[in-house]
């Protein structure tokens, strides 16, 4: 019980100082119990949260990974998927580091890379809303790179997807996905109002 009172103060209160060692508390609780589903809920914490104070550090891709890790094992296609942007995202920001390598960047389009593929099986809406991120933030990368080209093929799948999903209600998405369409290109890919007739 205390242990998941751990995790879910982590998840209410990532930027807390307090937070870090609960979720670590949390996890020792739960590997001795073997807890495989809880020590899945609890990495996913201690990754969000070092996402969110230093997405750049080691800790934070470490978790990450045991996070996908342990979701492969549970064959969890939603978890598997959210752990896969979020691997995404931190390899983005080693990327953006000075000194960075092109080895992290091709990384991360890979991690998206896999979610957008997993469309092809039969995944819940809760699955296809995180893949609509992965093309989200796969925009943000080509804004990044300048590749007009590629962000105009993302705009485009993401737009035709949303479309035929269905109104997204949630803020917190909805938000990602008007970010990724406003273009720093000079052409109009996509008029803002039928971004805004598709996200309401």
């Amino acid at each position: 019980m205390s242990s998941r009172i751990f995790t879910s103060f982590g998840n209410n209160f990532p930027k807390e100082k307090l937070t870090e060692s609960l979720i670590i508390k949390s996890i020792e609780i739960k590997e001795m119990l073997s807890d495989k589903p809880g020590l899945a809920r609890s990495y996913g914490s201690l990754t969000r949260m070092y996402c969110e104070k230093e997405p750049t550090s080691t800790k934070a891709l470490e978790s990450c990974n045991n996070w996908l890790t342990l979701n492969k094992e549970l064959n969890d296609v939603f978890g598997i998927i959210m752990s896969k942007n979020y691997m995404g995202k931190i390899y983005f920001k080693l990327h953006k580091l000075k000194n960075s390598n092109k080895n992290n960047l091709d990384k991360s389009k890979n991690f998206y890379a896999e979610n957008i593929e997993s469309l092809k099986n039969n995944v819940d809406d809760g699955s296809k809303i995180q893949i609509f991120t992965s093309y989200a933030d796969l925009m943000e990368i080509a804004k990044y790179e300048k590749d007009e080209k590629l962000y105009s093929y993302y705009s485009e799948e993401l737009f035709g997807l949303i479309k035929n999903f269905g109104k997204i209600e949630n803020i917190f998405f909805k938000n990602i996905f008007e970010k990724a369409f406003i273009s720093p290109f000079k052409k109009n890919f996509t008029p803002k109002n039928k971004i805004k007739e598709i996200l309401g």
